[in-house]
């Protein structure tokens, strides 16, 4: 746990500064789809959220106050041993997960390019997420060395530039080797299903998130925006390539 402690000559100038903060808080919630609801919401729900806004409105009140920060966990962890994935050849997106999936996402046509590229030998990891409410760009800044950054482009075009995309062959690749029996960290009991980051070949969303499941019999295939706003729960597991392990 983290202490900050605030005197009573101290509690006026942090609250000005408080104050003039408010409105650019807000704005940023507002941009990020949160409304101070559903702030109200989340911390009924989490204990530690709840302690820390009442000490915040406490510290704008009271001359001296100890402002408890808990320690948040870590977002990503991993949970597999890598994989190493040989060299596999490229394909046409259309002819990927066709054979032996159940159901295939028709914005995988949509959101990427007609080819997917020859992918060199390399190693994969698969990480656990360890908070609820999370979403892609918060899972991009986890990962060692990401930028501040939360435009989709400057994202994007990082995590092409650290060889930290796969390709849907690749995919395909860890499905069958999965169905096999390997140990690839690809669950098949219809929980924490995996997420993976993939080229686009388009400038203004240069990287898109594929989603694979399995049910426990059918193979499912979803794709959707890097900057999609939606909140995922704990549990699911996120796939990567080239990543330093030591670092998260």
């Amino acid at each position: 746990m983290r202490n900050v402690t605030a005197t009573s000559g101290q509690t006026g100038e942090i609250g000005g500064n408080v104050m003039r903060a408010l409105p650019k808080a807000l704005t940023l919630l507002e941009e990020e789809g949160i409304s101070l609801n559903m702030v109200s919401e989340y911390s009924q729900r989490d204990e530690s959220l709840s302690k820390a806004l009442a000490a915040a409105f406490r510290m704008m009140h009271n001359g001296r106050v100890d402002v408890v920060v808990p320690e948040q966990p870590k977002l990503l962890s991993i949970i597999a041993p890598p994989t190493n994935l040989g060299a596999i050849p490229g394909k046409k997106t259309a002819e990927c997960f066709t054979i032996g999936w159940a159901f295939r996402d028709p914005d995988f046509d949509k959101y990427l390019a007609k080819d997917q590229p020859d992918a060199d030998a390399c190693v994969i990891s698969v990480c656990a997420v360890g908070k609820d409410y999370w979403t892609f760009i918060e899972a991009v800044h986890a990962l060692p060395g990401a930028p501040e950054t939360s435009g989709v482009v400057g994202l994007g075009n990082w995590l092409i530039q650290k060889g930290h995309t796969l390709t849907l062959p690749q995919i395909e690749d860890l499905k069958e080797r999965t169905e096999r029996g390997e140990d690839t960290g690809l669950c098949t009991d219809g929980y924490g299903n995996l997420l993976f980051f993939v080229e686009t070949g388009d400038s203004k969303n240069p990287v898109s998130v594929g989603y694979v499941g399995c049910d426990g019999r059918d193979w499912d295939a979803y794709v959707g925006r890097l900057g999609h706003g939606r909140r995922w729960d704990a549990g699911y597991r996120l796939i990567l390539r080239n990543v330093d392990t030591s670092k998260l």
